[in-house]
């Protein structure tokens, strides 16, 4: 039970780690010259931001669907699946068709998609 406890918690941020990558490696390519670090601390507030939000939006669809965990008494899970479908295959749906419009169409080993030069940062 220790190894599948402590393996999961090393996997899990191994896993998370591979998962940013892509969108890291794309915010490097695609920021201005000279601003890479003021955009990535932007990005990380608003990835930050967006986790919260996340989590409040989570306990309040948790408790819309009256979903209730109690330690000593009766717990209600009635409508989770409901709610795990919702979270972990319609909304990730819509974001995919959200990614035609927000996602270059360029290779990232294509320089010269990304040649452009950028004017100097106005900060």
């Amino acid at each position: 039970a220790w190894a599948y406890l402590f393996g999961d918690a090393a996997c899990q941020s191994i896993a998370a780690q591979m998962i940013i990558m892509p969108q890291a490696l794309l915010t490097a390519r695609l920021c201005p010259r000279g601003a890479e670090a003021t955009v990535f601390a932007i990005l990380a507030g608003f990835q930050n931001f967006g986790a919260n939000i996340g989590s409040i939006l989570g306990a309040q669809l948790a408790d819309h669907y009256h979903i209730v965990t109690k330690r000593y008494g009766p717990c209600d899970f009635e409508y989770l699946n409901m709610l795990i479908i919702l979270c972990h295959i319609v909304i990730p749906l819509l974001c995919c068709v959200a990614f035609t419009w927000l996602v270059p169409v360029a290779k990232m080993s294509d320089d010269s998609a990304f040649a452009e030069d950028s004017p100097p940062p106005s900060f």
